[in-house]
């Protein structure tokens, strides 16, 4: 099951100056009761330079727009009921009875990523031409990852929150409109 909590607000200055802030508060029946919620903030701001006095003039340029944000967000794509201890049926001899099938985890929390993002968006002669240009870093944490343990505890892994990922990168993009 889940459950969510939004917030988001938007900002407009004479249509050129822009922000945007939200807050997500995320509940999830995959986590304990300790950890069920987690909070996720963002944040954007965006300058259309194009609508500035100084480039309304130029011909050749359509759009011109400096962008940037930064937000969190959450991951909980782990199946249900990781965090139980779990028992199944087993049969001993002829006779029923019930055995451990997964090690309880009360400690699993939500993943999160952290992304910082800055671009800018262009159009030339009369939008025909469009395209962006973006840098971003995402940092995730608390990765949720089997961890192996050693078989002489019956089981050979446990899910658990361990280890941090860091991506980079550009990102291009052009478009043309070549018939109108």
């Amino acid at each position: 099951t889940f459950l969510s909590y939004f917030f988001r607000a938007n900002y407009s200055l004479l249509d050129k100056y822009l922000a945007s802030v939200s807050v997500r508060n995320d509940g999830s029946s995959r986590f304990g009761e300790n950890n069920r919620y987690g909070w996720f903030p963002a944040a954007s701001l965006g300058w259309i330079i194009s609508e500035e006095n100084f480039l309304k003039n130029v011909g050749f340029l359509s759009y011109l727009k400096l962008r940037t944000s930064y937000g969190l967000t959450g991951n909980a794509e782990i199946g249900q009921n990781n965090f139980l201890g779990l028992y199944g049926v087993s049969n001993y001899p002829g006779l029923p009875g019930f055995v451990p099938t997964q090690l309880p985890n009360n400690d699993l929390k939500w993943e999160k990523t952290a992304q910082f993002d800055v671009g800018v968006e262009f159009g030339f002669f009369k939008n025909r031409l469009t395209g962006e240009i973006d840098y971003y870093q995402k940092n995730t944490s608390d990765l949720l990852l089997n961890v192996n343990i050693p078989n002489t505890t019956g089981f050979a892994s446990v899910l658990r929150n361990l280890g941090t990922m860091y991506n980079k990168g550009v990102e291009f993009s052009l478009n043309s409109r070549n018939f109108d």
